[in-house]
Order: structure tokens, then C-alpha cells, then sequence
């Protein structure tokens, strides 16, 4: 297996640099839903920090008298008790009340998360109420809670979510074995979920069309492998533009799962550079960076539409640079001027939709290039395709159309740009940076659109 691993490069599964601004900008627009693993528990216990599975798993232990093996997961405990004649019901009550009579803390990583006023659906699968105690904590409003079950399929309701949500997957803490404590538990709740008939079906409708950062799973090879599957309700090869990004120190030591996912599921990022605390510390430091001091509600994001309207602006970015093209969509918009850009670039930067030649030559009211030094670095990309395209309209346009219209997003000087087209060098660049529209290029885009309706 270490001979066949080597084979494959293992850049088609990790988390790189680029990825952060990306996600950022994800989360800003409201397309990433966090999946909350156990491993994100660090909980502190008389000065001492463990894992939330460790804690219950010792309480357990002394509540019916076993000798405590601080090494003993939860699963571990319960499968000893199962087998000594203890009842599952028995057990789940137990559980429930150590959980209910602790006073715990949430962990620095769920209070992370909660500041992140863009996440308004948390999918958590662990059953704890840690996670709406942060964001009861740090937004100041009690969430929503809902639970699975085998038998009693709860649903998220079908407006569209405006307040902070947990939709426990594997069920919430409760006097009654309705939520997963062994490993048996789990293998029933993830038979029921393969069934439509027990499946909560808007919930996966969401996480279908969402970007998913699965965050301290710790799930085995066979798993993670189910969780993806049902997740996004296809072939993993298939493609499709929402990806997966898994932090978790144990999945990226398996070798199998690795491999399969660099086989078979290109969307799926490995963070590499330590586990789910990590990348979540990481994540919120870039976050506040952004958004210093801001932890009220986030209004929603306005999606963008499936089809480019008629007229619209249309903008052509390098992934790197998704960041600004959303900000300079989000000036356009609010300035009432329809604006649409591919975001499928991001993930299948190989792919030209045949729609997208139609929407540069025929819909577009112009042609929106923004440049930086990540186009400039970049000797191919879908963008150049784009430029391509666009350029190729030029003869046949009236000389006082305005059609193409580069812009500058960065610092970088308009003569220091060497790998344009010679046709894009004719034109005046406007200075733009982060993409934030000023008034003198809102009014130039409006007098484009005057001009095409009169």
C-alpha cells in the first residue's frame, strides 16, 4: 500500500494556502456549513484539560464502580457495561445526567466558531449542548436545537434558517437512548440515514449544494467514506462545485482514506498542518482580521443566480482573488446594477461551460477583468480563457462601446503587467483595490447600461 501511495501526488487532497481566502469569502456569502466533531471538545476538569468522551467516559466508570482507565474512550466504557448486563436505557440516563450536573465550559474552539457570525447552521455529531452554550455565550441568543433520530426524524424547517441553528445528527443528550453512545448506536443511526424514507431531507438537501468543513470527526475509514457519500447524495468522482474540507488529526493519518480521496474525490480538502483546534484557531484569527470586534447577526447573503441576467456585468477573477470579485459584485449590486461571475471556476479550473462563451458574447453588458498579481503569476487559468473570449467580441463592437474593462485590484503598477493580451493593453485600468467599486466606476458602469438602453 506504501509503494501505491506514493504514486499519487498528494496535492489533490490538501488544504494549500490559496484556499483561505476562499473559504473566507464562503463563509461571508453564507455557503459553508461546520460540522462539529467530538475532537473539538477540549474540555477543562479541575485544571486539567481532556477530551469531553474521556471526561464522560472516567464519570461513567465511577458511577458504576469500574476501575478508570484514563485511556478508555466513552464507546469503550459503554461497550464494558453492555456487556456486564447494564441496560442501553440505563445507560444514556446516566450518561445524560453526569452531562446535565457537570459544569463545563465550552471549549476555546466552539467559542471560535460562534464568533463567526456568517456559520448560522452548525451540524454537530456529537450530543452534547457545548455549542449552543458558546453561542449563547458570544452572540447573545439562545439557538435552536434539533435532533435525529432513528425513530423520530426531525427536520430543519423549510424557510430559510435567520437564526443560529445546531441540527444534532446523531442525536442530543437525553434521559432516553435516542442518541449515539457506542459504536452500534452509530451503525444504526447511519443505517437509518441511508434510507430516504429517515432521511431529514432538507438538511442534506443543504448539505448537498454547501461547502462542508468537516472539523474533529474522528470518524474510522468506512465512515468517513459513508458520511461523504450521503452528504453530497452522489458519486464522489462526479463533479460538482461545492467541496469538503476535513481538519482532524486522525483522519489525515489514515492512509486508506487519504488515498481514496485523492483517488476519487478531487472537492475533498486534507488540512495538514495539524488537526481541527488548529485549523480553527487558524481560521478565526484570519476571520477577526477581516471582521474585527463583530460577532452580531450577519445579514443574508445575496446568492447569486443560477442563470446570468440579461445585461448584466460579468467579472473574470483567478480564484485567489474571489475575495474581491464578491466585494465589487456586492458594491455593484447595491448600486442596483446586476453583476454574475463563475464561482465553478474555483473547483474545475480545466472546464468551459459552453453557457459562459454565450454569457461574454451575448448577454453581458461588459466585460469586467480584474487583475493582480495572482493573474499575473498564473500562466494558465480559466480567466485567460475568459479574456480570450471576451477580446475575440471586440472587432465587431462600435468604437464607443465600452466593453472591456480591466481593473486593478492590488498595488501592483499597470505597466508591470506582462502577460496580458495585446489587445487588453489599449484599454485604461481602473485602480480598484479589494474590488471596492468607488463612485467614479459605478457611474461609468451606468453609463454603459444608459447608452445600451437608449
Amino acid at each position: 500500500m506504501a509503494a501505491v501511495l506514493q504514486e499519487i501526488p498528494e496535492q489533490t487532497a490538501q488544504w494549500e494556502e490559496d484556499h483561505w481566502n476562499v473559504l473566507l469569502a464562503q463563509i461571508e456569502e453564507g455557503s459553508v456549513i461546520p460540522i462539529i466533531g467530538p475532537n473539538l471538545l477540549q474540555v477543562r476538569v479541575d485544571g486539567q484539560e481532556m477530551l469531553l468522551d474521556r471526561f464522560l467516559a472516567g464519570q461513567l466508570a465511577r458511577r458504576f464502580s469500574l476501575p478508570h482507565d484514563p485511556d478508555l474512550s466513552l464507546n469503550d466504557m459503554v461497550c464494558m457495561l453492555l456487556h456486564s448486563g447494564r441496560q442501553r436505557e440505563i445507560l444514556a440516563s446516566a450518561v445524560h445526567n453526569i452531562l446535565s450536573s457537570a459544569v463545563l465550559e465550552p471549549p476555546p474552539a466552539l467559542v471560535q466558531l460562534a464568533r463567526i457570525n456568517c456559520f448560522n447552521l452548525f451540524v454537530s455529531t456529537t450530543f452534547d449542548l457545548l455549542l449552543e452554550k458558546a453561542i449563547r455565550q458570544v452572540r447573545g441568543v439562545a439557538a435552536q436545537t434539533i435532533a435525529y433520530s432513528p425513530n423520530n426524524k426531525q427536520d430543519i424547517p423549510s424557510a430559510e434558517i435567520d437564526q443560529p441553528t445546531v441540527y444534532h445528527l446523531l442525536g442530543k443528550s437525553s434521559p432516553l437512548p435516542y442518541y449515539v453512545l457506542s459504536e452500534e448506536d452509530l451503525l444504526e443511526f447511519v443505517h437509518a440515514l441511508q434510507s430516504e424514507s429517515n432521511q431529514p431531507n432538507r438538511l442534506f438537501d443543504k448539505l448537498k449544494h454547501k461547502h462542508l468543513l468537516i472539523l474533529g470527526e474522528n470518524f474510522p475509514d468506512w465512515l468517513a467514506r459513508f458520511f461523504l457519500r450521503t452528504a453530497k447524495q452522489g458519486r464522489l468522482s462526479e463533479s460538482r462545485l461545492a467541496m469538503e474540507i476535513m481538519a482532524d488529526s486522525v483522519l489525515q493519518s489514515d492512509k486508506n482514506l487519504v488515498l481514496f480521496l485523492q483517488r476519487f474525490s478531487k472537492n475533498t480538502r486534507m488540512f495538514r498542518n495539524g488537526g481541527a483546534v488548529e485549523f480553527v484557531a487558524e481560521l478565526s484569527r484570519r476571520w477577526e482580521e477581516l471582521h474585527p470586534n463583530e460577532t452580531g447577526p450577519r445579514l443574508a447573503a445575496d446568492p447569486m443566480p443560477a442563470e446570468m441576467p440579461d445585461g448584466a456585468v460579468f467579472i473574470s477573477y483567478a480564484h485567489e482573488d474571489l475575495a474581491s470579485a464578491r466585494t465589487l459584485r456586492r458594491d455593484l449590486r447595491t448600486a442596483g446594477i446586476d453583476v454574475w461571475f463563475d464561482e465553478a471556476a474555483l473547483y474545475s479550473g480545466d472546464r468551459f461551460d459552453h453557457k459562459i462563451v454565450s454569457y461574454i458574447k451575448d448577454k453581458c453588458c461588459c466585460f469586467v477583468a480584474l487583475l493582480s498579481q495572482s493573474t499575473e503569476q498564473r500562466s494558465k487559468g480559466y480567466f485567460r480563457k475568459e479574456w480570450a473570449i471576451a477580446v475575440e467580441q471586440l472587432p465587431y463592437l462600435a468604437p464607443t462601446r465600452t466593453f472591456f474593462m480591466p481593473v486593478i485590484i492590488d498595488q501592483t503598477r499597470p505597466s508591470a503587467f506582462r502577460t496580458l493580451l495585446p489587445e487588453m493593453q489599449q484599454f485604461t485600468m481602473s485602480s480598484l483595490p479589494g474590488g471596492k467599486a468607488t463612485p467614479e466606476f459605478l457611474e461609468r458602469i451606468k453609463n454603459v447600461l444608459a447608452k445600451l438602453k437608449n
